[in-house]
């Protein structure tokens, strides 16, 4: 199973944690959505690659999304990921606005992707 964790703050890490628990074959890649690298050897250890654009993201091919970066990039990476098909999860809030919120659950919708936001 590919995982793409989008933002390395506390939420991403600690969503890095709890799927390598429970998921531990899987294929988890945690991009840095600020670009900025950020080397840890916890991160490191725990995650199977670490990217820093979205280009390396894409390329990570993941099945599942869960997007845990700044709240105004909600949407933007959600409708990037839904339009490959990718299955999303999305710390709440959605978005800091309602601009395209609408396009994200219809693109969910079409494609039968299981979107939720909590």
């Amino acid at each position: 199973m590919n995982v793409l964790i989008a933002g390395g703050g506390s939420i991403g890490v600690r969503h890095l944690h709890n799927i390598r628990a429970q998921m531990p074959e899987a294929d988890i890649t945690l991009w840095h959505t600020s670009g900025k690298k950020l080397v840890t050897g916890e991160i490191e250890s725990v995650a199977t690659k670490v990217v820093y654009n979205i280009a390396d993201a894409i390329q990570s091919n993941p099945k599942i999304a869960i997007i845990s970066c700044p709240t105004s990039l909600h949407v933007d990476v959600g409708l990037e990921f839904a339009n490959r098909s990718t299955h999303l999860f999305i710390e709440k809030p959605i978005s800091n606005s309602i601009c395209n919120v609408d396009k994200l659950i219809e693109i969910a919708q079409r494609k039968k992707l299981i979107l939720m936001v909590g």
